[in-house]
């Protein structure tokens, strides 16, 4: 994924299902911890607080800032097995985005999931009836979510 910028550090995928911490001045390396077996993270999303990581597995890990999990959540299985070689797995590839106290994500389980900044517990589902592999957009007010179908959902944030 895209590397992300919070709190005066860059966010990227290391080596090896790593997810690593620089510093914006210096480039040097803060901290990296193994977010997964896999060889890749899926997706990336930071704000002043937290990192929280997408792995090709369907997990979603929220580390602070000083590179400590702090929860984790699974999203169900996949509608469409859309990852070469592999078929019934979890995937998280939209998202996660954060947004105020909760963090969106859109899995290849059809669903968006809202969840708690600072838990990680699920606070609401939308069904989009399609996989959802892209990262929502978050416009003023506005979180704004497309599904591989071509659905288009757009929700006030409060």
């Amino acid at each position: 994924p895209k590397p992300v910028v919070a709190a005066g550090r860059v966010f990227t995928g290391g080596e090896a299902g790593k997810v690593a911490a620089l510093d914006t001045a210096t480039g040097a390396i803060v901290w990296s911890q193994k977010a997964t077996d896999e060889r890749h993270i899926s997706g990336l999303g930071a704000d002043e607080t937290a990192v929280y990581v997408a792995t090709p597995t369907g997990e979603i890990r929220a580390y602070s800032m000083e590179g400590k999990i702090r929860w984790r959540f699974e999203v169900g299985k996949e509608l469409l097995d859309m990852t070469p070689y592999r078929r019934a797995v979890r995937t998280a590839t939209g998202g996660p985005t954060p947004m105020g106290d909760r963090v969106a994500v859109g899995a290849g389980d059809g669903h968006l999931h809202m969840l708690d900044r600072r838990t990680g517990g699920e606070i609401d589902r939308w069904w989009f009836g399609s996989p959802i592999s892209a990262l929502p957009a978050v416009g003023g007010d506005r979180l704004v979510v497309g599904s591989f179908d071509g659905l288009v959902g757009c929700f006030e944030i409060r």
